[in-house]
């Protein structure tokens, strides 16, 4: 049997293997291309604010995060998996229903272990329901929420006057991680003393 002859007899009958193989193999070289350069976060939070954030001041939040918790996951880098939320309605415009699905998605997920809402979300109490006051209690603060340092983060950032909390539950006390998380976050910005836990 010439070649030619052998090369066409093998397509015929195995032409499906080599095509479904071919398109597996594809398959995990692109996705391994595509997640080799993501980073891998050690824990996950969301950002709720009335106005965008640029993406270098939402890689900022990111990397801070992620040093107040230090490196959980083990890969030598500090990166807290952060999910920003806009809600433009509550400063005067359009409702966007979509970014309100997330967050309710988001409230009742075991997924986020700190939340961050800006000054004018915070002053209208609007999502107080689905929060809890552990960590202003274990550092000796009022309320719900605690205020970031205006350096936390950036001038942007400084501007929206973010708070930080967490989720509240029926066994928040139960939640060490989260808890863990949010004192770690409290100590780091200084609004928690070595003492507290």
């Amino acid at each position: 049997m010439k070649f030619r002859e052998a090369v066409t007899n093998f397509w015929y009958y195995h032409k499906w293997k080599v095509l479904v193989g071919l398109f597996v193999v594809l398959s995990v070289i692109c996705l391994s291309v595509m997640t080799a350069g993501d980073r891998k976060p050690d824990y996950y939070a969301v950002v709720v604010t009335t106005a965008k954030f640029s993406d270098t001041d939402k890689t900022i939040i990111c990397e801070k995060l992620g040093e107040a918790a230090g490196d959980l996951n083990g890969d030598g880098e500090y990166w807290a998996g952060c999910q920003f939320i806009v809600l433009p309605d509550l400063a005067g415009g359009a409702v966007d229903q979509q970014a309100y699905t997330v967050l309710q998605a988001s409230l009742l997920s075991r997924r986020y272990e700190l939340y961050l809402f800006s000054e004018d979300i915070v002053a209208g109490g609007k999502f107080d329901e689905f929060l809890s006051d552990s960590v202003s209690t274990a550092v000796g603060a009022e309320g719900k929420y605690l205020p970031l340092p205006a350096d936390a983060f950036s001038a942007a950032c400084a501007k929206a006057g973010l708070h930080m909390t967490m989720r509240g539950s029926a066994a928040d006390s139960q939640d060490t991680s989260q808890y863990d998380i949010a004192i770690s976050v409290a100590k780091y910005f200084g609004l928690a003393g070595e003492s507290e836990k």
